[in-house]
């Protein structure tokens, strides 16, 4: 709000019109013939004078006075960031963001912030302190494209007020989503092991459609894990999907993903044990014959499994389920054999997994 002080400011009935420069001053109001106030429109940065029209100069007390042709003038100075809370966040965007400062006009519709050159979504109140500074809040776009092995990105902040704006280099910094540690880093290929996922960047739940590209998601070589819970921006919780072998481990949110390294994003199933080799009356004859393979740890129908008989592969080997596995072996020889199931890169050892073929029986001879 701006005070117009002259002389001969009469009204009476009539709206006065206040320029300043070339735009319409909002909200004219009459104190007396001396005194207007009125709410000052958005400008350039700089001085602008400041006019005063009176429709109708015989509504004057003295008709004989004019107002005032002397040249005020109104200086504009563009708003003031004194401090942005917190200074970084997830490259997701989503994080509430506290801006205080000077000159950020009347309400948030005043305003406009930007985050490089993507606006941040603000809060429906504009706040003034008591020492006259003013706040206000939103919420962070995602962040731009992070150059390549890069885990950080620094972006300016540009508060505009009108046509006057003010910018701060590089004040606020976005993270990658980044995949620092799961713990334990092992577990049964069945799934269910309870794992927490440390790292930094891990946003909010934008939703909980679970057809939601944007969702919060970890998953375990594209498996999704169960019950994820989100306990800080550094930290996640949830159940492993069923898997085998080595899996990589992704953060997905926002249509973004954790960056894979080589030591910390991945999670190792244990391998499958063979407890139990099943055969029709306990052996094969040397032509082969259907096994029945017993233990765990074989995976889901989604990974290949191999039943190894001695040096020989089973045929039609079929996944029962994580702990069961059935095939017809290849021809052996006679005698005790060793079972092994290879899943991912994982092959068995258990010196009880044995399958016997029957020595040939000679009946007769003519």
């Amino acid at each position: 709000e701006i005070t117009v002080k002259g002389k001969h400011l009469c009204l009476q009935d009539e709206i006065p019109v206040i320029y300043v420069g070339n735009r319409v001053c909002e909200d004219p109001k009459r104190v007396s013939d001396e005194e207007l106030r009125c709410i000052a429109p958005p400008n350039e940065e700089g001085e602008h004078p400041v006019v005063v029209h009176v429709g109708h100069y015989n509504n004057c007390k003295d008709s004989s006075k004019k107002p005032s042709t002397n040249v005020a003038t109104v200086t504009y100075e563009p708003p003031e960031i004194e401090k942005i809370s917190p200074v970084s966040g997830s490259s997701c965007g989503r994080t509430p963001v506290e801006i205080t400062g000077r000159r950020f006009g009347r309400s948030v519709e005043d305003v406009v912030v930007l985050f490089g050159t993507i606006p941040c979504t603000l809060n429906a109140k504009l706040e003034k302190l008591e020492d006259g500074r003013q706040v206000f809040s939103c919420v962070t776009p995602s962040a731009p494209v992070f150059e390549e092995d890069s885990n950080t990105m620094s972006v300016d902040v540009t508060v505009a007020v009108g046509a006057q704006a003010s910018r701060i280099r590089d004040a606020y910094i976005y993270r990658a989503l980044r995949l620092d540690r799961v713990t334990p880093s092992t577990g049964v290929a069945a799934g269910g092991t309870s794992v927490e996922i440390q790292g930094r960047g891990f946003p909010e739940n934008p939703s909980s459609d679970k057809d939601d590209p944007r969702r919060l998601r970890v998953t375990f070589d594209g498996r999704e894990c169960t019950q994820l819970e989100r306990v800080s921006d550094t930290m996640l919780k949830c159940l492993t999907p069923s898997g085998a072998g080595k899996a990589r481990i992704h953060v997905h949110a926002h249509g973004r993903h954790s960056r894979l390294d080589a030591e910390t994003s991945y999670f190792k199933y244990d391998a499958p044990v063979v407890s139990n080799v099943e055969s029709p009356e306990g052996q094969c004859p040397v032509s082969g014959c259907e096994i029945t393979s017993k233990g765990k740890n074989f995976g889901p129908k989604e990974y290949a499994a191999d039943v190894l008989v001695d040096e020989g592969t089973c045929l039609k080997t079929k996944r029962v389920s994580d702990t069961t596995l059935v095939c017809k072996t290849p021809p052996g020889l006679p005698g005790k054999v060793q079972v092994e199931v290879e899943v991912s890169g994982q092959t068995s050892e258990s010196e009880d997994a044995v399958v016997h073929f029957d020595a040939p029986v000679v009946k007769s001879v003519e």
